[in-house]
């Protein structure tokens, strides 16, 4: 399984969306502004319920996770619109390729929104996927 490949999937579809809004790439050095929204996308890769395929490849699951950070106090439409886009986003285009693995997008989920940090109002996307080598 490429976890490497699965990422750039992934991560280049979200880079496809942003809008000019910057992103907070894992392990990539990003001090939020004070009153600019952005965005923030963590892979978690799932090897429990691994499932052989027909042709010998396995599947394995996992969730690309988004989350959108806006200033609190102006409400939640900017964040919901947001969050629409992403939604809409992954949910239009099922199937990514990177290399030689193929990720499925299984379901897209909004979670509920929380302040974190007293600065920021944050909205989460989950993009259930489903991928394999070929």
């Amino acid at each position: 399984m490429s976890f490497k490949n699965i990422q750039l999937a992934l991560d280049t579809r979200l880079n496809e969306l942003t809008g000019g809004l910057p992103i907070a790439w894992e392990n990539v050095n990003y001090t939020p502004v004070a009153g600019r929204a952005w965005l923030r996308p963590t892979l978690i890769n799932s090897d429990s319920q691994t499932i052989c395929m027909g042709d010998g490849n396995q599947s394995n699951p996992g969730i690309y996770r988004v989350d959108a950070f806006y200033p609190v106090g102006n409400g939640s439409g900017l964040v919901l619109e947001k969050l629409d886009q992403i939604f809409e986003h992954f949910k239009s285009q099922p199937i990514l390729l990177a290399g030689t693995t193929t990720v499925w997008i299984r379901n897209v989920s909004v979670l509920p929104r929380v302040v974190e940090e007293t600065s920021w109002f944050m909205g989460s996307v989950n993009i259930n996927f489903a991928s394999y080598d070929n």
